[in-house]
């Protein structure tokens, strides 16, 4: 039976117009999730993930049911997503699926914890991940595969990937930028005075905002300068 309510546990963007959501099924209410749209659901017994998707822009939203194992057993951490393939952290791996929930594979892992953030680049297929326990994982095979890259040795939150560059943020507030994948790093921050750090790419570059204001942008070479201003002020 359908939920009638659900508390959206991660969500990730497949390329426009179309999106993918999870949530846990609740009690019988109407959410609403944007504009004007609510979801109306019909009650469920048990407490399962349950996966949601939207094919149009105007954000309606399709039931997809229960997620198949392994969800039912294990926390969801985190969702990421690379071109039509969808990734899910779990705590013990990482799975994905390429026909948006219907199936779903096991990533060959190289690590005992689930990672906090992931973060793909479409045209190359290489990817990051980074974790609460400071490691950094990458894959060059579009996330069938990771391995370990370092151990930064700090709570990682979370990381951004431009080709295969990667920059990772600390909840301390360290900034480290790798132009080789992670295995040689820069640092930009090694601690925020002000607001946790904010990363993202945008015109072919990376850009990374440091204290609430300070502007470093990455270009695909792993070059990395500072910024007077932000990318979206032209």
């Amino acid at each position: 039976m359908r939920p009638t309510a659900w508390v959206l546990l991660g969500a990730c963007i497949l390329g426009s117009p179309s999106a993918f959501a999870v949530g846990w099924g609740t009690t019988p209410v109407d959410i609403p999730l944007g504009g004007d749209v609510s979801v109306h659901r019909e009650p469920v017994s048990y407490f399962a993930p349950l996966g949601f998707r939207t094919l149009t822009p105007t954000i309606t939203w399709s039931y997809r049911g229960l997620l198949p194992p392994p969800f039912g057993t294990t926390q969801i951490h985190n969702f990421a997503s690379s071109g039509p393939r969808i990734f899910a952290a779990l705590d013990d791996g990482v799975v994905f699926t390429d026909d948006r929930g219907a199936h779903w594979s096991r990533a060959s892992w190289d690590g005992s914890q689930a990672p906090r953030a992931m973060a793909f680049d479409d045209a190359t297929g290489f990817g990051a991940a980074v974790g609460t326990n400071g490691t950094v994982w990458s894959t060059t095979d579009r996330g069938q595969s990771w391995r370990t890259r370092r151990d930064v040795g700090d709570v990682l939150v979370d990381v951004a990937v431009l080709g295969h560059v990667v920059a990772w943020t600390s909840i301390r507030g360290l900034v480290q930028v790798s132009a080789d994948g992670g295995t040689s790093v820069r640092t930009l921050s090694e601690r925020a005075r002000g607001p946790m750090p904010v990363m993202s790419t945008w015109q072919d570059q990376l850009w990374i905002r440091v204290d609430g204001s300070r502007w470093w942008r990455v270009d695909r070479e792993g070059a990395a300068e500072r910024a007077d201003r932000s990318p979206w002020d032209g």
